[in-house]
């Protein structure tokens, strides 16, 4: 299998659209800091105090929703997905999330690093194990699996 050709790093907004469905306000990456082909990527998500989620969740304490890291995690490991198929993919399907485990949550000014390994691949199914980290301090971490073709 060839492995497409790696853009620069850091990979920005415009460039991460490139590679996957999302578009704002559902893009939960915010920047590609390193992709390394057959292993796993390196993204990040910066909590801003003004994202419209946090109005409401909650009005005297913001926190970021640990359901959405889960999908930040599902998003990096979609960008990683690309650079693994021959000729990219036009669709991106989540088929599942398992033991998913929430250790703290995010709030306004935190920076979430996202690692996902890649675990198996096999034709255009992949599984991947996430983790986020604000600090250095893992928050959340998942198993999935997903569809790309």
């Amino acid at each position: 299998m060839s492995v497409k050709e790696l853009p620069n790093f850091p990979m920005d907004i415009p460039e991460m659209i490139k590679w996957m469905p999302h578009r704002p306000p559902f893009l939960l990456v915010d920047r590609v800091l390193k992709i390394e082909p057959g292993k796993g990527i390196h993204a990040r998500k910066c909590i801003s105090g003004t994202e419209n989620v946090l109005m409401g969740h909650f009005p005297d304490q913001p926190i970021y929703p640990g359901v959405l890291t889960i999908e930040a995690i599902a998003q990096a490991a979609t960008i990683f997905g690309q650079f693994m198929l021959p000729h990219g993919a036009s669709e991106a399907k989540l088929t599942g999330i398992s033991n998913a485990r929430f250790r703290r949550s995010a709030i306004p000014g935190d920076v979430v690093d996202i690692y996902v390994d890649m675990t198996r691949m096999k034709s255009s199914f992949f599984w991947f194990k996430g983790r986020a980290e604000v600090e250095g301090e893992e928050i959340c971490s998942a198993e999935i699996s997903a569809l790309l073709k």
